[in-house]
């Protein structure tokens, strides 16, 4: 990412919060409160990569994107931790890394207690058990050092939002895109769908058929 942004037109502004959107006759103006006062940018294409903070904009709150919460605990290198590669079912366990190795597959909405969070870890070992037996039950001796949750943005069907974004009524708003709702598959997903909005924009062939799209 900082390679590609080291090109000579494009210009990373960081500490700042887009607060509202605003078509005019040229394409979008932008409010922006950061540490500095409060600007306006204009951009005639605008796309929006923001999770489920699409949200925050009147226009494109209607989208029915679900902003799901998930936990990782992260375990100390336990015996049979030697995997070579991420092995994913319903749950995963990633290779060690600086001397530990994480585990995690639970989705949920609310319920932060601490409760809550030993349930999940039990769940993440239960997971385990049927990916690599012999690693969960080394791990079932151990505590994880830490327990990180983060939000996942999806949308009901578990697709993508990837285009030209819509108002409510369905009509088309100029120069507004989405490419949001990868839910866990951020890594695999955003590549391709970058360069679908990419395609549309520029008018280029799309690098799948629109039908799949």
């Amino acid at each position: 990412c900082e390679l590609y942004c080291q090109h000579p037109d494009i210009r990373v502004r960081t500490d700042a919060r887009v607060t509202a959107l605003q078509e005019t006759a040229g394409g979008w103006a932008l409010q922006v409160v950061g540490t500095a006062q409060a600007t306006q940018l204009f951009a005639d294409k605008v796309i929006l990569c923001n999770s489920a903070d699409v949200y925050e904009f009147t226009q494109t709150r209607h989208y029915p994107v679900i902003n799901n919460r998930g936990q990782v605990d992260v375990y100390p290198e336990a015996e049979h931790s030697g995997i070579k590669t991420v092995i994913c079912g319903h749950g995963y366990v990633l290779p060690v890394s600086q001397g530990q190795q994480s585990i995690g597959g639970s989705y949920f909405v609310a319920d932060n207690s601490y409760t809550a969070e030993l349930s999940r870890s039990t769940l993440h070992l239960q997971q385990l058990q049927h990916l690599y037996p012999p690693l969960s039950r080394a791990m079932q001796t151990l505590a994880p050092l830490v327990r990180r949750t983060a939000s996942r943005c999806i949308t009901p069907d578990r697709m993508p939002l990837a285009g030209s974004a819509v108002s409510e009524d369905g009509s088309n708003l100029r120069g507004l895109y989405l490419n949001i709702a990868h839910g866990s598959h951020g890594l695999t997903r955003t590549p391709l769908c970058a360069a679908w909005v990419a395609s549309l924009i520029n008018r280029t062939p799309p690098p799948i058929p629109a039908a799949v799209a």
